[in-house]
């Protein structure tokens, strides 16, 4: 995406959507959106998906895009995980009617779909916790940032999106909502900000190839595509997918 007097930008959803859920600007920003339950809905204020085309077409850092979001009001409570070039990466917490709460990211964590400032105690917000897999997937994700190795490629961080063990290891069957991997996502992002790469699932689901699109050459203003050119890819899952990409 190219506006005039804005920054480029890519960004990775579904056919269709007007705005933004997940994506990457030319100064390295990224951020994606996480679903999340608290407070009363308003009937003013600003969908997320424009807050988050705003934050990629205005800001250059974490702390810019903290600022752009601040003055958008949310319409309904999300999560918004972020991240600059500089690997400043934030979880940020929106409830509306609420001040926004950022919190910093450690250099390797987690976030699923949970609140935990502020409006952790809100009713809304302890059934998600309750009733759906977010806990059993936040507990799998951090087992598998503890088990990480000091240097983490992207390999490393597609075979954590395709995992799908439950806590300790435990095999789950095929589906298993508490599994990181249900076989319902729609796509996955893996943002490399400081490289400016985004790798992006070619499905079925996150089992497919994931392709990588340099954002840095793709967003130039000279850029032009060039003909049958091969994007550098991470294969697919060969448990899942056969020679052909299909089940």
């Amino acid at each position: 995406m190219r506006e005039h007097g804005k920054m480029p930008f890519a960004s990775v959803a579904w056919p269709g959507l007007v705005g933004v859920v997940s994506g990457m600007n030319l100064s390295g920003v990224g951020l994606v959106v996480h679903g999340g339950r608290a407070g009363t809905p308003l009937s003013e204020g600003d969908p997320v998906v424009h807050t988050l085309r705003a934050v990629l077409s205005e800001a250059h850092t974490s702390e810019e895009a903290l600022a752009i979001i601040a003055r958008r009001p949310a319409l309904v409570s999300h999560i918004i995980v972020l991240s600059d070039a500089r690997g400043r990466a934030l979880r940020v917490e929106r409830v509306p009617g609420a001040v926004d709460f950022a919190e910093p990211l450690a250099e390797a964590a987690a976030v699923t779909n949970h609140l935990e400032g502020p409006a952790a105690n809100d009713p809304k917000n302890q059934s998600v916790k309750q009733h759906t897999s977010t806990l059993p997937r936040r507990a799998r994700a951090d087992e598998l940032v503890a088990l990480a190795a000091p240097t983490v490629g992207v390999a490393d961080v597609v075979r954590a999106l395709r995992d799908r063990k439950g806590r300790g290891g435990v095999e789950l069957s095929a589906g298993d909502r508490n599994a990181i991997d249900a076989h319902i996502a729609t796509h996955a992002v893996v943002l490399d900000t400081a490289k400016k790469v985004m790798w992006v699932s070619t499905g079925p689901h996150l089992s497919g190839r994931f392709l990588a699109f340099d954002l840095a050459e793709r967003l130039a203003t000279d850029y032009q595509p060039e003909a049958n050119a091969r994007l550098p890819e991470i294969a697919a899952d060969p448990s899942l997918v056969g020679p052909s990409g299909s089940r």
